[in-house]
């Protein structure tokens, strides 16, 4: 369910309050949503955002510490991202999952430039490099592009369960899949980050 009344489906020719769009048994109002934003619609895209900033604000409240210049910034770049990679979503609950992992991605990018974030990479380099041993010609920045690298929701997944420790299980919940499923994923991107630092070493 949108966290207010404020959605109105249809643009401007057919306006429909998401209350009275309930009532009325509208259909899948969140694929009408998104499918539009993909469009490119303006109408679509203003409604998104004044139905989901108020929400990604005060998530991003919690995730910064109360960081109101750090809120901002994400923000600002939560939003180029969903305008980059929006897609139909059919299910309310799993869009806003998406939203705010976008969100909490854009949180930890910023922080690379602070020297814990560089620390949690290279955390990241000596438990799962594997035979890719750390040395100074395998460092975060490297890792960093290499995840960079990976398509937008995969390098979702590498930060939500390595930077942000979000478990299997919590992944799967919020991307309709089982943990079973997201471990083996898992296990398939950390194959490719290997081949890609690999790739870069002997380069």
């Amino acid at each position: 369910m949108p966290p207010n009344d404020l959605l109105v489906l249809g643009g401007d020719s057919n306006p429909i309050r998401w209350r009275d769009a309930l009532e009325r048994e509208v259909p899948n109002w969140i694929q009408e949503l998104t499918t539009r934003m993909q469009r490119n619609d303006e109408i679509a895209w203003r409604e998104a955002f004044e139905n989901y900033q108020p929400r990604l604000r005060r998530h991003l409240l919690s995730v910064c510490r109360g960081d109101e210049d750090a809120v901002q910034e994400a923000l600002q770049e939560t939003w180029i991202r969903v305008v980059r990679y929006i897609r139909m979503f059919d299910d309310e609950e799993v869009f806003w999952c998406w939203l705010s992992r976008v969100a909490r991605s854009a949180v930890v990018d910023r922080s690379r430039k602070r020297t814990r974030y560089w620390a949690m990479l290279d955390r990241w380099i000596d438990r799962r490099a594997g035979s890719v041993e750390s040395s100074p010609t395998i460092d975060s920045a490297r890792l960093g592009e290499a995840v960079n690298s990976l398509d937008p929701d995969d390098a979702l997944l590498i930060r939500a369960h390595y930077f942000e420790g979000q478990t299997y299980a919590e992944i799967a919940a919020g991307c309709g899949n089982t943990a079973r499923a997201i471990e083996s994923r898992m296990s398939r991107l950390r194959s490719r980050l290997k081949a890609t630092l690999e790739r870069n070493e002997i380069q």
